[in-house]
């Protein structure tokens, strides 16, 4: 299965907010509101997906430096 391998690739706190995601698209469906504000809620979340990301690399890196650093 495809999802599984992606799992492997992609750290935790990003599959969980991915998770996230996916379960408030759904809870949106099942409730039926407005398009407008389905696309609303689904850019805040995928700000906050790259946001993570972003500072989950910058961490990452930061990290990698002092690896090298101390060597």
């Amino acid at each position: 299965m495809v999802l599984q391998e992606m799992e492997i690739l992609v750290p935790l706190p990003i599959q969980i907010h991915t998770r996230l995601h996916l379960v408030s698209i759904w809870v949106l469906r099942g409730q039926k509101i407005h398009w407008e504000l389905r696309l609303c809620v689904m850019e805040k979340m995928y700000f906050v997906m790259l946001t993570v990301l972003l500072v989950h690399i910058l961490t990452w890196k930061v990290e990698q430096q002092n690896f090298m650093s101390a060597k």
